[in-house]
């Protein structure tokens, strides 16, 4: 599945194929205004649901009812920080948070992108180059501002889960946020990555392994998801698996 167009236009082609037989199973073409690229891909998610007959939960469906237009721009820096976010090197972050900090001078109430600020942050943070006290004030400004804008963006609450279990040591508020990002959207793969590490550090391997599992199957090819897996074998020395 991937979004093509104009710089005004964009389409989305879907595509159902069995992954064992390659059967070609459904497939439909998506198109829309680029400012409605959010309410197009909520209608591509619920079509896709639809079809494989998944079960919807009612968290996820309010969050498919709900749409705002974007700034083609913004949705353009957004995605543009994301690629270098997802490098996982401390030029990537350093990058994305250009590129994040760009798309909120055109889009002020674009709520991901101040979660995805945050993230960026703390991760400069955790390799030695922000110190603590700048990631703290930064995260909680940025944090703050995305849940007045959505109050139930997953997003917002890994980056709440992430700055309670790394910076401060609020493990039972850490645990509160990272079940509540997953509550709200039960595919996002880095919350269960993350929520694993949490696991760990609480000595609760069995859980662990089951959150660092399901975050792989969402995401298997990216870096997180093969160190949250490897790290947590090693841990529970399983390493044989």
């Amino acid at each position: 599945m991937g979004p093509e167009g104009r710089r005004d236009r964009v389409r989305i082609t879907a595509q159902l194929i069995h992954g064992a037989s390659d059967e070609h199973l459904w497939a439909n073409d998506y198109e829309g205004d680029l400012t409605d690229i959010l309410s197009l891909q909520k209608t591509v998610a619920r079509a896709i649901a639809d079809e494989i007959k998944i079960a919807v939960t009612p968290e996820e469906e309010a969050r498919l009812s709900s749409v705002r237009q974007v700034n083609p721009e913004a949705y353009e820096l957004y995605f543009r920080g994301r690629y270098h976010f997802d490098k996982w090197t401390k030029e990537g972050f350093e990058r994305a948070i250009e590129y994040f900090q760009q798309a909120i001078e055109v889009d002020p109430n674009y709520a991901q992108v101040y979660a995805w600020l945050s993230d960026s942050y703390g991760w400069l943070w955790l390799v030695g180059v922000l110190p603590p006290e700048e990631y703290s004030s930064r995260s909680t400004v940025l944090i703050k501002k995305a849940l007045e804008i959505d109050d139930a963006l997953p997003e917002a609450h890994l980056a709440l889960a992430e700055k309670r279990l790394y910076l401060e040591w609020d493990w039972k508020s850490a645990e509160t946020e990272f079940k509540r990002a997953i509550d709200l959207n039960p595919n996002f793969a880095r919350a269960h990555q993350d929520y694993a590490w949490h696991l760990m550090a609480m000595g609760r391997f069995a859980e662990a392994k089951a959150e660092a599992k399901r975050g792989h199957q969402l995401d298997p090819f990216s870096y997180p998801a093969n160190e949250t897996m490897g790290m947590v074998y090693y841990y529970a020395r399983t390493t044989r698996q």
